[in-house]
């Protein structure tokens, strides 16, 4: 082998290693992208679990309200019947103590 083939071969091994060097370097940015990238999806794993657990708690309150809500209600209903009944039976209690006392002063 003469001097020129020994040159050339040499150029080629650099370039190799330069088009080596210059994929690692590619490949160690990728690896820091990939790192920043895992940590973000850890954070927004995060803030999907706890948002998660806030919309939990959140539909347990609202359960609460919609019972209490749903009893108010109810005994509200009764109330206002026996309300109503409670006036009717005073109405009817009324008008017989009106019907007495007219049948009352009419004999006296």
């Amino acid at each position: 082998m003469d001097s020129k083939a020994f040159g050339d071969l040499r150029e080629k091994i650099t370039r190799l290693k330069n088009e080596r060097d210059q994929i690692m370097d590619e490949m160690r940015d990728d690896q820091r992208d990939l790192s920043t990238l895992a940590e973000e999806i850890r954070g927004l794993r995060y803030k999907v679990d706890f948002q998660n657990h806030e919309l939990q708690k959140k539909e347990t309150v609202i359960r609460e309200y919609d019972t209490i809500i749903s009893e108010s209600s109810k005994a509200y209903d009764k109330l206002m019947m026996n309300t109503v009944n409670l006036k009717k039976a005073i109405e009817i209690e009324n008008s017989e103590l009106q019907r007495r006392l007219l049948k009352y002063k009419a004999s006296h």
